[in-house]
């Protein structure tokens, strides 16, 4: 838009006008990042592993920067985080952990936007605790994981009003959200020539607090309850013919997925396979690989009832040719 004559002609003049900008400094800003953290992992008792942690971010905003009406915003948290392993024998290992975090509030939201209800913007926090156990299997070859999981959060903003011109952005704070989950996730191979992936996740996630009474209890949305993947592969080795090739198949599914500023509404739920070949000679290899064999039309979410419909990708194929020096 900064160069009409060597734009795309093919646009219509009555919706893009493209011989005058909008652009204007005081719509500038400049973001800083700072962070330092302080992390330390003991070993007690030959089996039991602790880690302890400590970070603090600061983000520093100019608006409008360099202009008289530049105004200086800063966020800053501090980020404790905590871990605990032991390991029993036959390759099991029990663990805990306790994680926080900020996400500040993006420098466009603070210079242009409008704050449903009134107020000051507020930074979002989180905090995650998680508990599983980690077992070994096919001599270490494959790694098993199960956990129980509970994450917590504040100040989850949502954009309202898309396409509202500059000034009239109107955006609200949830008060607190809360997912309780649980999560299966292997990954290794059971053979020299077979292995495998996969994961399955439960989540429960719902709005906690709210100044609306009525959005308490309401699904949070774009947070389906089940998701999962998994992926297997079989490479042929010692046949004379075959030696070299592979194959792989894997799906991806989810449930219906709740609308984000419609929770009570959802796009469908979806599964979808992939597919590869592979060859390898010497130093060479050749993979294809085929996303959304089906060439399934599917959603992942939606922002309301007839706005912002994300389309999974259609069928699409990568092929890719490696040498190892």
């Amino acid at each position: 838009v900064y160069d009409p004559a060597g734009s795309s002609t093919n646009l219509d003049g009555e919706s893009y006008d493209l011989t005058t900008t909008t652009y204007d400094r005081v719509n500038k800003t400049k973001d800083y990042a700072y962070g330092v953290f302080f992390q330390d992992q003991l070993t007690l008792f030959d089996r039991l592993k602790v880690l302890l942690a400590m970070r603090r971010e600061t983000y520093n905003y100019r608006l409008a920067y360099e202009t008289p009406e530049q105004e200086n915003v800063s966020q800053t948290a501090w980020l404790p985080k905590a871990g605990a392993t032991y390991s029993f024998p036959f390759q099991t290992h029990l663990y805990a952990s306790y994680i926080t975090g900020f996400e500040p509030v993006a420098s466009h939201t603070l210079a242009y936007g409008i704050l449903e209800g009134g107020g000051d913007f507020e930074p979002e926090y989180s905090n995650q605790i998680e508990a599983g156990i980690k077992q070994e299997l096919f001599n270490k070859n494959l790694l098993l994981t199960v956990a129980l999981y509970r994450i917590k959060k504040t100040n989850v903003t949502q954009f309202l009003n898309p396409g509202a011109p500059v000034g009239e952005r109107i955006f609200r704070q949830l008060g607190e959200v809360e997912s309780e989950g649980f999560e299966v996730e292997f990954n290794g191979s059971i053979t020299r020539s077979f292995s495998l992936s996969g994961a399955y996740n439960l989540n429960d996630s719902k709005i906690e607090k709210d100044l609306d009474p009525e959005k308490v209890g309401q699904r949070l949305g774009l947070a389906p309850k089940h998701q999962g993947s998994f992926w297997m592969k079989y490479e042929f080795a010692g046949h004379n013919f075959l030696n070299g090739f592979g194959a792989g198949l894997g799906a991806s599914f989810s449930s219906k997925t709740p609308l984000l500023q419609a929770p009570d509404l959802t796009t469908p739920g979806y599964g979808v396979w992939d597919a590869s070949l592979s060859y390898k000679i010497n130093k060479v290899s050749i993979n294809l690989n085929v996303n959304n064999l089906g060439n399934k039309r599917y959603y992942t979410g939606a922002v309301r009832d007839r706005e912002r419909h994300y389309v999974g990708a259609p069928r699409n194929m990568i092929l890719r040719l490696g040498y190892t020096l």
